[in-house]
């Protein structure tokens, strides 16, 4: 199970492998926004919404090939520092808002 970080513009904001991995899985998890940048997915969307205690304990469960999306640097005040505790999972962020702020 991979956990990718994104960026604003979408899928734009993904290394060529992030991309790769994306459309060869078969369940695609995140906030409806970051859903919304993959309209044409095939697999099976999962919006997280409420407590993140179900989202785990269904993801543990799992056994396709999962992608969890998250905004920016998902270890960074992010859901990221919770599912690594719960999961095996691995983590490939994106630049955090606070690194973008300072590069403005």
């Amino acid at each position: 199970m991979k956990l990718i970080g994104i960026g604003d513009n979408g899928q734009e904001s993904l290394l060529p492998q992030y991309a790769q991995w994306i459309e060869e899985s078969e369940v695609l998890v995140g906030g409806e926004r970051v859903l919304s940048f993959f309209p044409n997915y095939q697999g099976e969307k999962v919006v997280v919404k409420g407590g993140l205690k179900a989202l785990v304990e269904r993801l543990q469960e799992e056994t396709r090939p999962t992608v969890v999306l998250a905004s920016g640097d998902p270890l960074y005040y992010g859901i990221g520092g919770y599912l690594s505790n719960k999961l095996n999972i691995e983590v490939y962020p994106y630049v955090s808002s606070v690194q973008l702020a300072f590069s403005k």
